[in-house]
């Protein structure tokens, strides 16, 4: 320590309340004491206390590395004992501090035999000082500032041979080579109880039901992981493989391409596997940190035109800029991962080619400019939102450079430490259709000069004819996971329009809100009440190219945002008033 720089004093009230004592962050190398009474049998004395002074050290015999933060103490903690001031210390700390032991004597002592005292009495926290005074609160400040594990782990999953992409139904030939690989990537996350979570992220156009379903059973036989703590996310890329092969009656797929969809299917649910199992057996004590930026690229794509919306550019339509970040440094603080989120659409490129678009190129750019992390892309509620200017490739990476340089910019920002336990919770509610077509309808459908309308009337009557009835409703989840006490993500499954997550994160009771759409089950479009008002592609026109009678109804978002209100409720131990799966909100 530097004992030429004279000591600020720092007179707090002589009072045992438990009004908070709070130490301002500090940038210089400036030493705070404070003095507080407690009481002993003998009366008033003061307090053995800590001298705090800024500057990055580790435990040894300068004291102990904590990070950084203004912390705010209640006034009875200084004299509770050591465990109780470590743990408060270690709450949301964000600067490096070094402590040194102080010993007073009597409480009637003036301040100012105080102050001349202090540089006599003042010993810096030795190994001997630590063994008798301090040893027990350090191993506990160190357990606590490790109390996350984690690990990451990634596979490859581009195709091998040639395959029909997913995205565009006007692609008339399988796919012809890379430009980029495409991945599966596993972020496993383990709090101080063991409870577990596992983020999986993919460069796929969408995570089928039944991949989900079966993915989840296996963690849970395999690792006692419950189905509520495994997420599953897509980035949405138009040029990955196509891999649901229920859409086969929809595409006019010939039986070799659905079978080649099957088996790459089957493939790739033992690679998530695979690498889930990797990443949980790689677990190791790391730290939660948060924080966040914009990035400007995305743009609403439903423009007002002659009565209805158009697939184009809005520059006066609702967006989300956010750019959330969880960064997962190690226990030396050496960074190891980044879970970054975006609202928008990957379909930059169109062309015939395997590539992750904007989204795989903005983690190509992070891992190469950090080696040795890796980089995970959370897609956000992008149903109605693209990415401007597209069509070109430089353009895709010029979007990837963009957002990774968001990421760059969020890491500048001072980190919000999370700390706490892991909650999940996953809720699934009844979506109704709105009413079907009839068997007339869909006869004048069936003779349809567009292709896809014709193949849509076919497949709904061949289900009216095999069940006697069409499709009415569908099964949607909605999960919540929680961090510690700050940080809330919701994911929600299929094309999530932007209006869900300016909603929720406005109205949800939490310090941090991040909303993931394309989640768990990727199966069409989820417009909220003023998009299917609206009508156009969204709403309920993308609908002709699946199996689904489509659009919703009016209810939609209502029952949605209900659901969401009571799984987020699970995660924080409360109960939702009133909430019914199939009600209002």
């Amino acid at each position: 320590m530097n004992k030429s720089r004279k000591p600020v004093q720092r007179n707090f009230s002589t009072t045992t309340d438990d009004r908070p004592l709070t130490l301002p962050q500090s940038k210089s190398r400036r030493h705070v004491m404070a003095t507080a009474p407690c009481k002993s049998g003998d009366g008033d004395t003061l307090a053995p206390l800590l001298i705090l002074s800024a500057g990055a050290c580790s435990v040894g015999r300068s004291g102990v590395q904590l990070g950084n933060a203004s912390m705010s103490l209640p006034r009875r903690q200084w004299v509770r004992g050591r465990r109780q001031l470590f743990q408060s210390l270690t709450e949301g700390c964000a600067c490096h501090w070094a402590f040194e032991f102080v010993s007073f004597g009597s409480a009637n002592v003036s301040h100012q035999r105080v102050a001349r005292q202090r540089m006599k009495s003042r010993v810096l926290i030795s190994i001997a000082v630590l063994c008798i005074t301090g040893l027990t609160a350090v191993v506990e400040l160190q357990a606590a500032d490790t109390a996350w594990r984690a690990a990451a782990a990634a596979t490859v999953i581009t195709p091998e041979q040639p395959m029909w992409m997913a995205g565009y139904a006007a692609r008339d030939k399988p796919s012809e080579g890379k430009v980029q690989d495409l991945f599966v990537k596993v972020l496993a996350i383990e709090d101080a109880a063991g409870q577990r979570v596992v983020i999986v992220t993919s460069d796929l156009i969408g995570i089928p039901r039944a991949l989900r379903e079966s993915v989840a059973a296996s963690v849970t036989e395999r690792h006692g992981i419950p189905p509520q703590s495994l997420l599953l996310n897509a980035s949405h890329t138009h040029c990955g493989p196509e891999l649901r092969a229920d859409r086969a009656p929809i595409s006019g797929e010939s039986g070799d391409r659905v079978r080649q969809a099957e088996d790459y299917l089957r493939s790739l649910e033992q690679k998530i596997l695979s690498t889930i199992a990797t990443a949980l057996d790689q677990l190791a004590p790391a730290k939660l940190e948060y924080c966040h930026a914009r990035c400007g690229f995305a743009m609403n794509r439903r423009l007002p035109q002659d009565g209805t919306y158009q697939n184009s550019p809005n520059p006066e339509g609702p967006v989300d800029h956010a750019v959330p970040v969880l960064v997962v440094p190690n226990a030396a603080g050496e960074l190891q991962s980044l879970l970054f989120g975006y609202a928008c659409h990957n379909t930059t490129l169109g062309f015939f080619q395997f590539c992750g678009d904007y989204a795989g190129y903005a983690q190509e750019f992070l891992e190469a400019d950090h080696p040795g992390i890796t980089a995970f892309f959370l897609m956000g509620c992008g149903g109605d939102q693209n990415p401007y200017p597209r069509s070109k490739l430089e353009l895709a990476q010029q979007h990837g450079r963009t957002l990774a340089n968001s990421v760059e910019a969020a890491l500048q920002t001072p980190p919000r430490p999370l700390t706490g336990a892991l909650r999940s919770a996953m809720q699934t509610v009844t979506l109704d259709f709105a009413t079907p077509p009839s068997r007339e309808e869909l006869l004048q459908q069936k003779v349809s000069d567009n292709q896809y309308e014709r193949r849509h009337a076919e497949v709904l009557l061949a289900e009216l004819d095999s069940t006697g009835s069409i499709r009415a409703q569908y099964d949607y989840p909605v999960q919540a996971l929680r961090f510690g006490d700050d940080l809330l993500m919701v994911a929600l499954a299929g094309e999530v329009v932007v209006d869900y997550s300016l909603k929720l994160k406005e109205s949800l009771d939490a310090p941090i809100v991040w909303i993931a759409g394309y989640s768990n089950d990727v199966f069409g479009y989820v417009p909220s009440l003023r998009v299917l008002r609206e009508g156009g592609y969204e709403a309920g026109g993308a609908f002709m190219y699946s199996r689904f009678p489509g659009p919703f109804a009016d209810s939609v978002e209502e029952r949605i945002l209900k659901t969401v209100d009571a799984t987020v409720a699970e995660v924080f131990n409360e109960r939702a008033a009133g909430f019914t799966p199939a009600g209002g909100r």
